[in-house]
C-alpha cells in the first residue's frame, strides 16, 4: 500500500469558518503565525496542534525555509528522534515548509553559501520512508498561505492523515494532476504531425487513359 493513500476530503480547499478553532503554540515557536484563537502549551514535537473537542493527536510543524534545510541537514538526528516520539504517541504530524521546492531550487542557486539539497531531500524522504504513518512533508509557497493551511490541517485532523496534500495543493494551483510534462507534450506533438495524414491511393482506369493517382488527406 502507498504511504499516502487516502482521498483529501472534498470541502478540505473550500471549508470557511475557523474562528472558534483554538489552536495551541508551542512555548519554543519562534515568530509564531497570528491565528486569532490561539493558547501557548509546551509541546513535547511539533509547533501547533488543535484544543479540545478538535484535538486528535494531529501536529504542525512549521519550517521557514531555512529551517528546513538546516532540520534536514545538521539537525536530522534530533529532528528524527521528535518523530520517533510522535510516532510513539500515535500522533501525526504534518511538516509544512513556508516555501516551495522551485524556490527552494532558486535561492539556493544565486546562494554565496549553497546548500546541499541533493542530501537534505534525500533526507526527507528517507524520514518519510522511516516514518511513513508519522509524518509527511508539505511546501506551502509562503508564509501567508502555510497559516491558512495550518488552520485546514488542525481542522479536518485524522480525516487527511495519510493523503496526499503536496499532490493536491499542486493539482489545485497549477493543473498538475491535469498536465502533461513537456516532453511528453512534444513526443505526442511530433507523432501527431506523422500520423495527421491518411493517405489513400486510388487506381482508376479509364479508357484511352493510364493509372492515375489521387492522394487525399484529412
Amino acid at each position: 500500500r502507498p504511504m499516502l493513500y487516502r482521498n483529501l476530503d472534498e470541502t478540505f480547499f473550500t471549508q470557511e469558518g475557523f474562528d472558534n478553532l483554538e489552536i495551541v503554540i508551542d512555548t519554543r515557536e519562534n515568530n509564531p503565525l497570528p491565528f486569532k484563537n490561539t493558547k501557548k502549551f509546551a509541546l513535547d514535537f511539533a509547533d501547533y496542534t488543535a484544543s479540545g473537542t478538535r484535538y486528535d493527536y494531529t501536529f504542525v510543524e512549521r519550517k521557514s525555509e531555512s529551517d528546513f534545510k538546516s532540520t534536514m541537514s545538521y539537525n536530522f538526528p534530533r529532528f528524527r528522534k521528535e518523530m520517533a516520539r510522535a510516532k510513539a504517541m500515535d500522533s501525526y504530524v504534518f511538516v509544512v515548509v513556508d516555501s516551495s521546492i522551485q524556490k527552494i531550487k532558486k535561492q539556493n542557486h544565486f546562494s554565496p553559501h549553497p546548500a546541499n539539497l541533493k542530501f537534505i531531500f534525500h533526507n526527507m524522504k528517507a524520514l518519510c520512508h522511516e516514518f511513513p504513518e508519522t509524518c509527511q512533508f508539505v511546501f506551502s509557497g509562503n508564509r501567508t498561505s502555510s497559516m491558512d493551511l495550518i488552520q485546514r490541517i488542525l481542522y479536518f485532523g485524522r480525516k487527511i492523515w495519510y493523503s496526499d496534500l503536496q499532490y493536491h495543493i499542486d493539482a489545485r494551483n497549477y493543473g498538475l494532476a491535469r498536465r502533461q510534462s513537456k516532453k511528453k507534450t512534444q513526443q505526442n506533438s511530433r507523432y501527431k504531425q506523422r500520423t495527421s495524414w491518411r493517405w489513400s491511393w486510388f487506381f482508376r482506369r479509364k479508357r484511352g487513359q493510364d493509372f492515375t493517382i489521387q492522394i487525399f488527406a484529412r
